[in-house]
């Protein structure tokens, strides 16, 4: 997936997220990382933005296939989304880290960490799913259902249900099943077979005790008159929790009652939406860097971005050197010795004057 990256300063370049996969690729491999392109595969028929054949999307990823090919980094195909395939190779360990600005990686299972945004200054952004997954409360067949309920690329969600009230919606069902059998029970309630307790709470409609102390029901026994359960003639005692009343305490189910009472979701769309995010893909082969093309490289970053062929061989470099460097029995570019040093690299001498590097 390519990754989003902060841009700043007045210049466009034509097809820049040509040049912007270039400059992070370049850099991750300067730091010993290998980028893994992953092309999305067939568009599943259910997605909202459906992606014609051939088209400008399909387009895109080609030139990016190429790109990452001539840097001799491997390319991968999904069987569907690529969020898909990304979260697999996270799952067998085939990678460390996932890098992609779209939070569907969650649904599809993805563990470790996940690379969100790379900054113009360089910094990372990047958060660890096993953190995300203790602080909600729930793992992937949680967020499967949150997808489902706050709308994702496969269903519009319930109505009137936004990221928010999906997360209540998950932590109230939670409630009443446990993570395993998440899907049954969703089903189910949007199938209109919503258990008695949770249709009773829709009756709920606010507090219907005092907001200072917490007892009640009745409010008129409040405020001037004191409380007789605070043991007070004027006022009441401030609570020291939150409110115990019903609809406080069970905020969570009360959401979600609601909300599958008015979802308008159709329990097979959703079905297949659950199936989509669940399907397990293919086993990732085993994967290596060869030796960049540089040619090839100056030739797509010139012809598409106009692109000067001295700023390539500059950004290019290091992981070149670095290529050449770790792999000696098969090195073009041999370091013979050091003879200065510029602002950011060592200048090198080279038998092999004839790549154009001109160092």
């Amino acid at each position: 997936r390519s990754l989003q990256i902060e841009a700043k300063g007045g210049n466009i370049w034509p097809n820049y997220y040509l040049l912007m996969c270039f400059f992070r690729a370049a850099q991750l491999l300067r730091y010993g990382c290998l980028p893994i392109g992953v092309m999305e595969g067939a568009c599943p028929a259910s997605k909202k933005r459906h992606r014609e054949r051939g088209g400008s999307h399909d387009q895109r990823n080609e030139q990016v296939a190429l790109l990452f090919k001539a840097l001799g980094c491997p390319v991968l195909k999904a069987r569907g989304e690529a969020e898909g395939l990304c979260a697999q190779m996270s799952k067998e360990r085939a990678v460390d880290i996932v890098c992609s600005s779209d939070s569907d990686v969650l649904p599809f299972g993805a563990e470790g960490l996940v690379l969100k945004t790379a900054k113009a200054s360089g910094a990372w952004q990047y958060v660890h799913v096993c953190k995300v997954q203790e602080a909600f409360g729930f793992g992937q067949q949680g967020f499967i259902a949150l997808a489902l309920l706050a709308g994702c690329d496969f269903t519009r969600g319930a109505n009137g249900v936004g990221a928010e009230r999906a997360l209540q919606c998950v932590r109230g069902l939670l409630r009443h099943c446990d993570e395993a059998s998440l899907k049954e029970r969703l089903l189910e309630a949007l199938s209109g077979d919503l258990p008695a307790e949770l249709q009773q709470l829709t009756r709920l409609h606010g507090c219907q005790t005092c907001r200072k102390c917490g007892h009640g029901p009745s409010k008129k026994e409040h405020g001037s008159r004191g409380c007789k359960d605070c043991s007070t003639t004027v006022g009441c005692l401030l609570r020291a929790a939150h409110c115990p009343c019903d609809f406080h305490a069970r905020r969570d189910e009360v959401i979600l009652a609601r909300a599958l009472c008015n979802s308008g979701m159709a329990t097979a769309h959703a079905k297949a939406a659950w199936e989509i995010s669940a399907a397990p893909e293919p086993a990732a082969p085993t994967l290596r860097w060869s030796r960049p093309y540089v040619e090839d490289v100056v030739h797509q970053l010139r012809e598409s971005c106009n692109y000067s062929r001295r700023r390539v061989l500059r950004n290019l470099l290091p992981a070149l050197v670095l290529w050449d460097v770790t792999h000696p029995e098969e090195a073009l570019f041999v370091p013979v010795c050091v003879v200065g040093l510029s602002k950011n690299c060592l200048l090198y001498t080279s038998d092999a004057a004839d790549e154009g590097l001109g160092v």
